[in-house]
């Protein structure tokens, strides 16, 4: 047997990181073939071009996975997070997905995908640090 040498530098993370982004998502697509994920961006900017916010996330298959959203402190309660949502919603139709799914950490996050319609489907407590982790899913018409 070949000798292993388990290793992590930190020099060396980010093409790790690479590497199991790239290998995980080639696995993947074998397993889904005729199916090639889909990275989906929005943001929002002031009038003078500063990023407020913006969402990310990973269509494959029939499913648009959020796996970001994030509004600038200064600008929260102003609707923006709806906004990116929203949009986010749009590209999914686009892109033939019938169903959004999340997770947050952020409990107090909870009224606003709520009330955005999106409804929780799963609740891990005491995930993290006495944090629960909360799935949300959408279903698209």
């Amino acid at each position: 047997m070949e000798e292993l040498i388990l290793e992590s530098n930190l020099s060396e993370n980010m093409a790790i990181e690479e590497y199991l982004s790239h290998s995980v998502i080639q696995y993947g697509l074998a397993q889904h073939k005729n199916d090639t994920p889909e990275k989906v961006f929005c943001s929002c900017k002031s009038k003078q071009g500063v990023l407020l916010g913006a969402a990310m996330g990973t269509k494959t298959l029939n499913v648009l996975f959020i796996s970001h959203i994030f509004v600038e402190d200064s600008h929260r309660s102003k609707g923006i997070g709806s906004v990116l949502l929203a949009s986010m919603e749009q590209k999914a139709k686009e892109l033939a997905c019938s169903v959004i799914r999340l997770n947050t950490f952020n409990h107090l996050s909870h009224s606003f995908y709520t009330k955005n319609g999106y409804n929780e489907t799963t609740r891990i407590d005491s995930y993290m640090n006495g944090f629960d982790l909360i799935y949300y899913d959408k279903h698209l018409c």
